[in-house]
């Protein structure tokens, strides 16, 4: 059985969404002959010198790719580099960054992204890399856990709104709290809670400051995924406030579980919820998000009929497929990686 190294941001490890990716394909590629171990990028180097490893793949461009992309060039092993979400939306277009993500690209033997808007960005800015772009649409998985609220110190008769995410500053956590205030004068019986590892000094800071106050507003900080299908079940709303998104494996879970989504505009999110009849409110500033968050909070009706579109959507996100197109680009890059390194 072939041997891959999966490799994560450190940043990542072991809660966030890119470890979440990288465990999913492991499981579904390992029925078509792919061994594949995830590690953080920390451990690189010493699991590379245990052996046994025929290709690396690096998961986000940036915090992965680079030092992936070193140790493949070192030890002449083939590499596949997945654009995740900011090493799209951010990094490729900063001038501190390009640079070294456009050495990564060179030195990959394919690059790998979620829909095809992202591909059309990576090929803007590079257009020779076009060749070596391909399209893998992400799957997800149903959570197991039921709908128990007690463990989480919340009421049958609570409103809640659920934020899945990392406290840094790109899902910008902190930014749903004060509008929801101004819902709660409406609805006071809403909850939001948020769940995520903390990943950003400054952000969690933030977060921490705008909690001051408001006891129907916290912070739970990592929730082991395991735990994450019972919680999501409590939730009568699912938010996502971020700047930037690859696809969100929180919005993808959400979806599968039937949950109604109040999302940032931001491709990701519109890949997520489709482009005709979306399966979810999309906010653009805090007025639209006021607004969404109402209708959603006063209308059980809204809400049942967007959780029951956002399932229906969510069986576009196939892990199965997800893995036999990763199984196609690994065997190709395999067979051909070192001549790709060469050019």
């Amino acid at each position: 059985m072939e041997g891959v190294l999966m490799v994560v941001p450190d940043s990542a490890w072991p809660e966030g969404g890119n470890v979440t990716t990288a465990e999913r394909i492991a499981r579904w590629i390992h029925p078509q002959g792919w061994s594949v171990t995830v590690i953080p990028v920390a451990d690189l180097d010493q699991r590379i010198r245990a052996g046994g490893i025929s290709l690396l793949h690096a998961i986000h461009a940036r915090k992965s790719g680079v030092a992936v992309a070193r140790a493949a060039a070192a030890r002449r092993i083939p590499f596949v580099v997945t654009f995740s979400g900011t090493d799209v939306a951010v990094d490729l277009a900063d001038p501190a960054t390009r640079d070294a993500l456009e050495a990564v690209m060179h030195a990959a033997a394919a690059i790998t992204v979620f829909h095809e808007d992202d591909r059309t960005r990576i090929v803007a800015a590079a257009p020779g890399m076009a060749p070596k772009v391909h399209v893998v649409w992400p799957g997800t998985e149903r959570l197991q856990g039921d709908a128990d609220r007690d463990a989480w110190g919340l009421s049958a008769d609570d409103l809640v709104f659920l934020l899945p995410a990392g406290v840094r500053a790109v899902k910008r956590p902190q930014f749903a709290v004060a509008p929801l205030e101004a819902v709660r004068e409406r609805v006071p019986r809403l909850q939001l809670v948020i769940a995520g590892p903390a990943m950003d000094g400054p952000c969690v800071r933030d977060l921490e400051a705008s909690l001051v106050g408001r006891p129907w507003a916290r912070w739970l900080g990592p929730v082991p995924h395991p735990h994450m299908g019972t919680l999501y079940r409590c939730a009568d709303v699912v938010l996502n406030t971020s700047t930037a998104e690859g696809l969100s494996n929180a919005v993808m879970e959400a979806m599968a579980l039937g949950r109604p989504l109040l999302v940032a505009d931001n491709t990701g999110n519109r890949q997520a919820l489709g482009r005709e009849d979306p399966a979810g409110l999309i906010f653009s500033d805090v007025a639209s998000f006021v607004a969404a968050a109402r209708a959603l909070a006063e209308d059980a009706a809204l809400r049942e009929r967007l959780g029951q579109a956002a399932l229906a959507r969510s069986r576009v996100f196939d892990p199965k497929r997800e893995a036999a197109g990763y199984a196609e680009i690994y065997a190709r890059a395999r067979e051909g990686g070192l001549e790709v390194m060469r050019a």
